[in-house]
């Protein structure tokens, strides 16, 4: 199962979910795919979906899932890593009316360029669609959550609040 999530902001992520939508409507994406939506306005026409659930509800979809594709929270990512999860990671980005900051670009380049993820800001279901075939392929990133990961990440985000 592939599980989506976009998380408990207010803000949208229509883009995220249509990208998903598309694949699964060109047959890229196949088998089951489950999408948590959140405030999106964008409702799936080819995957089930639902707005918001409980901690543990989320916690038994990444567990039951191989990949999970979500927004760029370091608190999504991180519990799906502590699971040794595949995950693909996209941006929220403040100039589509995703978020109110752009904190969510570097969490995510850090943890591309540390191999745990793959992800980036995905403009659109071709640059996802990339995503997802590299994601299908043996090793190209490992899942789990490094050692000297938590010392970067808070330096980001030290760095994100010291303006």
């Amino acid at each position: 199962m592939i599980f989506v999530t976009v998380g408990n902001s207010s803000f949208q992520f229509d883009r995220l979910i249509q990208s998903v939508d598309n694949l699964i409507s060109q047959n890229i994406i196949k088998g089951k795919v489950i999408m948590q939506i959140g405030n999106s306005k964008y409702l799936p026409h080819n995957a089930e979906y639902f707005r918001y659930c409980s901690g543990s509800k989320l916690t038994n979809y990444i567990t039951e899932s191989t990949l999970i594709i979500c927004h760029g929270g370091i608190g999504t990512i991180f519990a799906c890593l502590k699971k040794n999860k595949k995950v693909i990671a996209i941006a929220r980005l403040p100039q589509r009316g995703e978020h109110s900051n752009e904190h969510q670009i570097e969490i995510i380049n850090q943890l591309v360029k540390e191999g745990q993820i793959l992800g980036s800001t995905a403009s659109n279901s071709e640059d996802l669609l990339a995503l997802y075939k590299k994601s299908t392929l043996d090793g190209c990133f490992n899942g789990k959550i490094k050692s000297n990961t938590s010392f970067q990440i808070i330096q980001i985000i030290n760095d994100f609040l010291a303006g």
